[in-house]
């Protein structure tokens, strides 16, 4: 448990130190915002990022946990020694990403490198989701955005505790969208596949959607499905079907998702989830994925807050229902749901709250045993209560989250085709 209460401290500790910074904010005047725009970024990289990173790992010796000591250092170890994935060591993301993993250990052998490198990425996709989302200027609300996307506990401590790669789905998201609304569907394609290759399995559900979105979907297919049957054709004769295991984590449960409460619920009725569930839940995300891009292809195309929303909404619905879930995985929408309620108080202190609890739920849940009671009283230690009890608050905030940004997106459709047939 010593590791949660050092989390919840952390938690803490970033929840005054933005409070403090959003205050100094407030009372900032437009010369300074001036001086500011010139280094934000870095600058804030630097202090919420680069200064942790060197303090925790290396003033006061802490070693790597989590994926970065059990699942990335092995793949990037396993990749810089011309090791193949899948065949010679295990790997549940595609074919390329141990490979970037690789990049930084031929200058420091050491995992700590993994999460500095990793920070590096989430500092351009932050540039980047400012830039796109209209706040490339000086302004309050650019240095906000910022600040909540490096100083608030969720993104900070998956970053720099967790070394967590889910961002990197939003990164791709952001590329892809950017060609898809310039109606440049090969560069799109082109774009998708490298993307592809480089994150997981997951990305096939905004692939489904910028297929829906796109002006001409043989375009968009071309490379994307060249490269994806010359990968599985090539994987397949380098490693039969080992690349394939990653089709049966789907089973793997982990909090927060529905299924875990509904098992509770129902007395056991319902299954804590299996993998078919799984599947299920995947194909049915990639169909609405796929069919609403084509039917709201205009607007999502044409505004970046409702292609956020939609954004968020196939995301949150997948956390929620899928078995396969983590707190984690709350990178997978967190700045494109920052974007929308970045001036919105109530939605920002409740994007705040499940950053915070999404850190410490994880490592609570797996500290009680992985537990999937199927019964109140089976429910025994005090963690193990206060574990369920954040599951429903995350799941609740989760839901809250999806209806909210289909709401932005709703709003816009309807904005955007009263616009259309405004005489």
């Amino acid at each position: 448990m010593r590791i949660v209460l050092l989390k919840a401290l952390a938690v803490s500790g970033c929840v005054l130190a933005l409070t403090g910074a959003l205050a100094a904010l407030h009372r900032l005047n437009e010369r300074s915002l001036l001086k500011l725009r010139r280094f934000d970024t870095l600058a804030l990289w630097m202090a919420a990022r680069l200064v942790p990173i060197l303090i925790v790992y290396f003033a006061l010796g802490f070693k790597p946990e989590s994926d970065v000591a059990t699942c990335f250092w092995p793949q990037a170890v396993g990749a810089a020694s011309g090791h193949m994935p899948y065949r010679d060591f295990e790997s549940f993301f595609s074919p390329a990403f141990p490979y970037l993993l690789a990049l930084p250990t031929f200058l420091f052998h050491d995992p700590r490198v993994l999460i500095l490198w990793l920070s590096l990425f989430e500092a351009v996709t932050i540039h980047l989701t400012a830039r796109l989302a209209g706040l490339s200027d000086p302004s309050k609300q650019r240095v906000r955005l910022l600040l909540c996307a490096f100083v608030a506990p969720g993104p900070l401590l998956l970053s720099v505790i967790g070394g967590q790669e889910d961002f990197l789905l939003w990164t791709s998201g952001l590329l892809i969208w950017g060609f898809v609304a310039r109606k440049s569907d090969l560069a799109a394609s082109a774009t998708g596949a490298a993307c592809a290759l480089l994150t997981k399995a997951t990305i096939v559900v905004p692939l489904a959607a910028f297929l829906g979105m796109s002006r001409s979907r043989v375009r968009f297919l071309s490379i994307l499905s060249v490269v994806g049957v010359v990968t599985a054709t090539s994987l397949w004769k380098l490693t039969g079907t080992a690349f394939l295991a990653v089709l049966s984590q789907g089973g793997n449960i982990s909090p927060p998702q529905i299924w875990l409460l509904l098992h509770l619920l129902t007395a056991g009725a319902i299954p804590a989830g299996t993998n078919a569930i799984s599947l299920i839940v995947v194909g049915g995300i990639v169909l609405a994925a796929l069919g609403l891009g084509a039917r709201l292809r205009d607007v999502l195309v044409a505004e970046f807050p409702p292609f956020a929303g939609f954004w968020v909404t196939l995301f949150a619905a997948l956390i929620i229902l899928s078995p396969k879930s983590q707190g984690a995985y709350f990178g997978y929408l967190a700045l494109p749901l920052l974007t929308l309620v970045a001036n919105d108080r109530r939605g920002l202190l409740l994007w705040l709250v499940t950053g915070a609890l999404v850190v410490v739920e994880p490592s609570l849940f797996y500290r009680t045993g992985e537990l999937h009671p199927a019964h109140w009283s089976q429910i025994g230690s005090m963690e193990a209560r206060i574990d369920i009890a954040l599951q429903f608050v995350l799941v609740g905030c989760f839901s809250f989250f999806a209806w909210y940004a289909w709401s932005v997106t709703r709003d816009s459709v309807r904005q955007f085709r009263f616009v259309a047939v405004k005489p």
